[in-house]
């Protein structure tokens, strides 16, 4: 592996990896966003710190890319899927405005912005702010895969972890309709 990108850690270990850089150590290069942004009461607290408003998710981005080591921008647009129903069940976190607002910013700044979202409500809505990546993109329909071919987007699908629970239903504790939704 020669580079990798980190799109999430409230500890800073991603960015103290990128100090590492100049050093002779058999470390990958590390592309990272430091702590992601997600909506405070919500979703993404194992990523990134909390913003109250679009305001403060601003002033956040303004921050991070400050930093010259933080290489993208992580906005958590939508909240966690619910495999039992095959959806995300809660509206996205930021409105369209402050998706907009904050995609802007950050390319202003110079930083690429990466969506953490699923749901087909909560891509579009980063794909329209004008997100640079989907990652996730869990239970989306042809119309939204179809938006992002033909913005050339990148849509990072993060199968492994949805295959391990199907792989290995019973034990998390998934029951067999569940089950399809992860196949």
């Amino acid at each position: 592996i020669g580079t990798m990108r980190d799109l999430g850690d409230p500890l800073g270990v991603n960015l103290a990896l990128a100090d590492r850089e100049d050093r002779d150590d058999p470390v990958p290069r590390v592309l990272p966003a430091g702590a992601a942004f997600y909506r405070q009461g919500r979703y993404g607290r194992f990523v990134g710190r909390p913003v109250a408003d679009g305001d403060a998710l601003c002033a956040g981005i303004r921050r991070a890319a400050a930093d010259p080591r933080v290489h993208w921008i992580k906005l958590v647009a939508t909240g966690i899927i619910d495999f039992r129903k095959g959806a995300v069940t809660s509206p996205p976190q930021f409105s369209p405005g402050e998706l907009k607002a904050a995609v802007d910013l950050a390319h202003d700044l110079g930083k690429r912005v990466a969506a953490h979202c699923s749901g087909t409500e909560g891509v579009r809505a980063a794909v329209e702010a004008g997100a640079d990546t989907i990652e996730h993109g869990y239970f989306i329909d042809r119309a939204a895969v179809d938006l992002l071919c033909r913005k050339h987007l990148a849509w990072t699908p993060t199968f492994a972890p949805v295959h391990v629970q199907w792989r290995h239903a019973l034990v998390c504790g998934w029951d067999a309709p569940a089950r399809d939704r992860l196949r």
